[in-house]
């Protein structure tokens, strides 16, 4: 009986044993969950504080951001540059709020309050992201204009060359003009027999026995282009056989240049002229009586470096 009774008090003892081992145990894991859940509670609302911070360090650095996207002095491919910057940073920031919303369901309210900052800064940069866009579009339209103003410019710098060179074209054929036209020209040769009595005959042709001195008559004609003043007036008198007639013994012939080259003249004389026609007679002497040569005979007169008349007369 006494055996019964020890054997029933030792399985109490070892229920009772077994049971303030299963309460302990149970105490320990209970007590071991509430601390853990305490510690990533406490891990976790560190975190959503660290978040808050960090994202008001980025609304401040988009504030920042957008005196660099106001400034004109600031290149578009720096602004975009910047812009990417941001959105990495909100995109960083939006993964860590819903890992975070994840791991603490007891600050639902407080991570959602960041998500909705967070996602009023990405809004905001969307704003910079746009008008960097209409920034980016009015310079592409710009550059175009531009490229189409140089063009314009281009076209006319070449008109410009252009009318340039038709310019100094047209001064040069002006010039030319003005050079051609201001030549004198003559008219109305005659041809006079001055006689030993110094009695002066005109006739269609002369006899060379009969021929003393000449007399040389013809009209410069009116030039309002050429300069007026003093002009030389050389004259050469051209026999049949193409021999000129000079007199250097008595100082009527001489030599002057035409075409860069020198030529004999027969007689000279110095003329005032007004632009106006001026009639002139020019005489010459031979330097031997009866030299005169039988035919047609040529007279050309010259002035300022150019033939301005000729004319011709018979002698038989």
């Amino acid at each position: 009986m006494a055996g019964s009774i020890d054997s029933s008090k030792t399985t109490s003892r070892a229920i009772l044993v077994i049971v303030g081992i299963l309460v302990l145990s149970a105490l320990t894991y209970f007590s071991f969950k509430y601390f853990s859940e305490k510690q990533a509670n406490e891990t976790n609302l560190a975190t959503i504080e660290d978040l808050s911070t960090e994202i008001l360090d980025l609304e401040e650095k988009i504030l920042d951001m957008e005196e660099a996207i106001e400034d004109q002095n600031v290149e578009l491919a720096e602004k975009d540059k910047l812009l990417e910057e941001k959105y990495k940073e909100i995109e960083a920031m939006a993964t860590r709020l819903s890992q975070a919303r994840k791991e603490d369901k007891t600050k639902t309210a407080k991570i959602r309050q960041l998500e909705s900052r967070v996602t009023e800064l990405k809004s905001l940069v969307d704003q910079y992201s746009e008008k960097i866009g209409f920034l980016t579009e009015e310079n592409k339209i710009l550059a175009g204009q531009v490229d189409s103003l140089q063009e314009i410019e281009g076209q006319l710098s070449e008109q410009n060359l252009s009318l340039r060179e038709k310019n100094l074209a047209s001064a040069k054929e002006l010039e030319e003009t003005k050079k051609i036209a201001s030549a004198l020209k003559t008219n109305n040769f005659r041809f006079i027999n001055v006689r030993k009595n110094g009695k002066e005959r005109e006739e269609e042709e002369y006899s060379k026995r009969r021929l003393y001195q000449l007399k040389f008559c013809f009209t410069i004609l009116e030039n309002l282009i050429t300069p007026s003043g003093a002009k030389d007036v050389y004259l050469v008198y051209e026999n049949p056989d193409g021999t000129i007639n000079t007199n250097f013994a008595e100082g009527y012939s001489g030599q002057f240049v035409h075409n860069n080259t020198e030529k004999n003249y027969t007689v000279k004389t110095t003329i005032d002229y007004n632009n106006s026609d001026l009639e002139l007679c020019i005489p010459y002497a031979p330097e031997e009586e009866n030299t005169f040569q039988s035919g047609l005979q040529y007279v050309s007169v010259y002035c300022d470096g150019r033939l301005i008349g000729q004319g011709n007369f018979m002698v038989k």
